[in-house]
């Protein structure tokens, strides 16, 4: 029988910080006159490591093994918080927080692309862009520069938190919380 749900590695979010998370989109949404189609819930917040689409229960086996081998590589520390968006500024259609692009974040993601490619999963060609997305899809509204301006100068905390595990991850496309953990990696 085939595989059809879709997997992904990502960094799982401290509990404390998914508080904060929350208030910061709902802040976001209040201060930006915008809505989306997607709010992302409180309890699938991550940082995309790899998304992987569908994968079979053997191929599944083959990753788990192959990414205990970054098991007890260390933990390490990431600061989250500026706002960030794809798409056009007026409409963006994610809108997101930036993720520090430190070298062990980055030892990691160049870690799991290699483990990846070598068992024949497809190589990322965009350049790696960490963050935490709050809202996609965008529906009405529009995002004038002051307005933009004035969420910069509003929601400009930053945060931190030790990075400890890393997750495979399955897609449930109408489940909450829509992600579930298949495999955790320990560094």
């Amino acid at each position: 029988m085939a595989n059809d749900s879709h997997y992904f590695l990502a960094i799982p979010i401290p509990d404390d910080l998914k508080e904060w998370m929350k208030t910061q989109q709902e802040q976001f949404l209040q201060l930006s006159h915008l809505t989306y189609k997607h709010y992302v819930d409180y309890a699938d917040f991550h940082i995309t490591l790899k998304f992987l689409g569908a994968v079979s229960l053997e191929k599944q086996k083959i990753l788990i093994n192959e990414l205990e081998q970054l098991s007890n590589s260390g933990s390490f520390n990431l600061s989250i918080g500026k706002f960030g968006y794809f798409g056009l500024q007026t409409r963006p259609r994610v809108c997101w927080l930036d993720v520090e692009k430190n070298e062990p974040l980055l030892y990691l993601y160049n870690k799991i692309e290699s483990i990846s490619k070598t068992i024949g999963f497809s190589e990322e060609k965009r350049t790696y862009q960490p963050h935490i997305t709050l809202v996609k899809k965008w529906a009405t509204g529009n995002l004038i520069h002051e307005r933009w301006d004035q969420i910069q100068k509003q929601l400009n905390e930053e945060k931190s938190f030790t990075v400890d595990r890393f997750v495979l991850y399955r897609v449930v496309p109408k489940g909450k919380p829509m992600y579930k953990t298949v495999h955790e990696v320990k560094l």
